[in-house]
């Protein structure tokens, strides 16, 4: 085997130049430099596969988490000081925060959780039960479906709070218009 000193490809000791960027090659490895080379190699999948792990939040979640986060405080602090007509939205968007928060930052604890509670109903060991398609897809529902909904009900009850814009009300005395004041 040749290793590339420009790219680092692995190249079959017949070429002269490399398959992945066209640098020419050296002389091919002795026996344990191509031992180390195919480790080394395979500890870089290994940790490839090892990031790739399904459950793990993408940043676009991870900022996201924050958000909501800081709407849930925004919330709580709302719960107290808002006037009682917006106080109602507050609470309902103090409601689902929390569970968006966890299922960003915790979502491999949730799975650990429900994985046991699975391996007593089926009485299948717990290291064999895999994460199902509808669990992950229930977790970016609950991440953006409840991040929304969150947000929405936050901004409800902050236009609950502003004041009444002054409106020419009228009724009708006698076939008159008369405002109500």
């Amino acid at each position: 085997m040749k290793l590339c000193k420009n790219c680092g490809a692995q190249n079959a000791d017949s070429r002269a130049f490399c398959i992945d960027c066209g640098k020419q090659l050296g002389k091919p490895l002795t026996g344990t430099e191509a031992e180390m080379a195919e480790a080394a190699l395979d500890e870089a999948i290994e940790r490839s596969y090892q990031n790739s792990d399904e459950l793990r939040a993408t940043n676009a979640e991870k900022i996201f988490g924050i958000v909501i986060a800081l709407a849930f405080l925004g919330a709580c602090v709302g719960c107290f000081l808002a006037p009682e007509k917006a106080r109602v939205y507050f609470l309902a968007a103090a409601i689902p925060a929390p569970i968006v928060v966890l299922t960003v930052f915790a979502g491999k604890l949730l799975w650990r959780w429900e994985r046991w509670k699975l391996s007593f109903r089926y009485e299948i060991p717990k290291d064999e039960i895999s994460v199902p398609t509808m669990h992950l897809v229930g977790r970016k529902l609950a991440i953006w479906g409840l991040g929304v909904l969150t947000l929405a009900l936050l901004a409800f009850a902050l236009m609950q709070m502003l004041p009444e814009s002054p409106q020419n009300v009228y009724h009708i005395v006698d076939g008159q218009l008369v405002p109500i004041t």
